[in-house]
């Protein structure tokens, strides 16, 4: 095996992670748009295609978490109370962060990406 070869660092490929920890990065992306929309400041996000998770809805802010374009379904539903006030969707997008830190959104992760192959 050549010099080269033997230098390459690897990369964990596993696709568990690879969702867990794009998931996490939608999720900070997430974070600053709640945050300038706090701020009354406008989002350019880096990203081509980018959508927003939260919205007003009857007086409570809800939202729908995406691994990709497909919706994450924890507890039979797609779509979350995320408290009355704006700030409250910085909690709630910290909260799921965490979890997923922990492990604990594993299989909701490992559905939905089941779910999305069979798109």
């Amino acid at each position: 095996m050549s010099d080269f070869l033997e230098t390459l660092e690897a990369v964990n490929t596993d696709p568990l992670l690879m969702t867990r920890d794009k998931f996490l990065a939608d999720i900070e992306l997430q974070k600053k748009a709640v945050a300038a929309q706090l701020h009354d400041e406008p989002f350019k996000p880096n990203k081509r295609a980018f959508h927003v998770w939260h919205h007003l809805r009857r007086n409570a802010w809800w939202c729908c978490l995406k691994a990709g374009h497909t919706a994450l379904i924890i507890n039979g539903g797609q779509l979350f109370r995320a408290g009355k006030e704006l700030a409250d969707v910085l909690t709630f997008y910290d909260s799921i962060a965490e979890s997923v830190e922990k492990g604990e959104l594993d299989d909701v992760l490992r559905e939905t990406m089941k779910r999305r192959e069979r798109a």
